[in-house]
């Protein structure tokens, strides 16, 4: 069940480039120790590992987790209360140089995230979905069925681009009740993250 954010969309916040949409209540959805993925081809979550460590923030990236490996690290003592989400670009076939040239069965990797969205869910794991905008934009390289795949069901978006927020995220924050933070840069990540904990 989606965690209600008392004060959605007060107000819309620019402080040095970031951008806060609906989150004036929304210090408790991010919590440390934090486990990311990414859904697809890219390398939104190991920017995000390397943005925490340069931070100081507890972050692991795992990107091949599935909802038993998540459930094995959530036995653990200092188990996650975060799963980060990136999207990525989801070709049939496609190698994934950064997943170790593993190719990509859409199908699978869509059941995989959805198992692991239910298990984060119903362990009371905060989710967030990172989107990084930038790099190759063409046909072979669409990332929108992996943000139709996360965005709808997280608690929170990060959302990275020096462009405008797109219709999409905004739709979803207005619509959905999903807290948005947007910035410009990935590293403003760690900044944005620091003032949530």
């Amino acid at each position: 069940m989606k965690r209600k954010i008392s004060g959605f969309l007060l107000a819309v916040l620019m402080i040095s480039g970031v951008v806060l949409a609906g989150v004036a209540d929304s210090t408790t959805i991010v919590k440390t120790p934090m486990v990311a993925t990414v859904m697809g081809d890219d390398s939104g979550s190991i920017v995000l590992e390397l943005v925490c460590m340069r931070y100081g923030i507890e972050c692991v990236n795992v990107l091949d987790m599935t909802a038993e490996t998540l459930g094995e690290r959530l036995e653990q003592s200092n188990g996650p209360k975060t799963l980060v989400i990136a999207t990525g670009a989801m070709t049939e076939g496609d190698l994934c140089t950064v997943c170790g040239a593993i190719e990509i069965d859409i199908e699978r990797e869509l059941e995989r995230i959805e198992k692991l969205i239910e298990k984060a869910r119903a362990s009371g794991l905060s989710i967030v979905g990172l989107h990084i905008e930038g790099g190759i934009d063409i046909a072979e390289r669409n990332f929108n069925r992996s943000i139709d795949a996360i965005m709808p069901y997280v608690d929170l978006v990060l959302l990275v681009t020096p462009d405008e927020v797109s219709s999409y995220f905004k739709k979803l924050s207005e619509e959905k009740g999903t807290p948005m933070i947007k910035v410009d840069e990935a590293l403003k990540i760690g900044d944005v993250l620091k003032e949530l904990l």
